[in-house]
């Protein structure tokens, strides 16, 4: 999706065109399973993605601003700068009755439906909303809005407001004070939906016993 929504809509080299779409996910489904084999359940899984998305999504009157591009924003701690780094799958910009909004969108394979509120309760969301109000700020955009597409579906669409953005900004702040507060030596292994994304993983004494045991955090793939 990166690939086809930066040629098609960005740099605007390729014409809308499924069967493209189609070619660049059987080379990175090659790539990613180090198989040529495509009659697997998995190949298919991501083929009826695609079509859903290809056949629901409308981009004509959208202005792409980015695909996974990585930014990074400063965050002042007791401990001085520190930077927080949050990677978009996409960012748009487009007008709706006369308002600019910025939207975040965020691509989702998961199988389980969420609701507008699942979405806004979501840290990820929140956090998405607070950056993109800082990263635009000179564009003063009329709305910020975060976008789960969630591939097997349809889209969730949720509005934060300047008054949840700053909300979520004192969050950052505070969690960020709490892990200068943590002593290094004494720091507790805590189970939660975040451990497949965790940089030591791999050497969680916790995570790995809950694998053994087929626990519920047994992360994917």
């Amino acid at each position: 999706l990166e690939r086809y929504v930066r040629a098609v809509y960005m740099e605007k080299t390729r014409s809308e065109d499924f069967a493209y779409l189609l070619g660049l996910f059987k080379v990175a489904y090659m790539r990613e399973f180090a198989s040529a084999d495509i009659k697997t359940p998995e190949y298919e899984d991501g083929v009826n993605m695609l079509t859903n998305w290809f056949e629901r999504t409308d981009l004509e009157n959208v202005e792409v601003l980015s695909v996974e591009v990585k930014d990074s924003m400063n965050i002042k701690t007791k401990d001085g700068i520190k930077k927080y780094n949050y990677i978009w799958d996409r960012c748009d910009r487009f007008t709706e009755h006369g308002k600019t909004i910025i939207r975040v969108v965020d691509y989702k394979t998961i199988r389980a439906y969420l609701s507008p509120e699942d979405v806004r309760n979501k840290i990820q969301a929140k956090m998405y909303a607070m950056a993109a109000a800082t990263q635009f700020k000179e564009m003063q955009p009329d709305e910020i809005w975060i976008q789960f597409d969630l591939l097997r579906y349809g889209t969730i669409d949720v509005k934060f407001t300047r008054e949840e953005n700053v909300e979520t900004w004192k969050f950052v702040k505070k969690t960020a004070d709490r892990i200068i507060d943590m002593p290094d030596e004494n720091v507790p292994e805590t189970l939660g939906p975040g451990c497949m994304f965790c940089v030591r993983k791999a050497n969680c004494h916790t995570l790995r016993k809950n694998v053994n045991a087929e626990g519920i955090m047994v992360p994917a793939g």
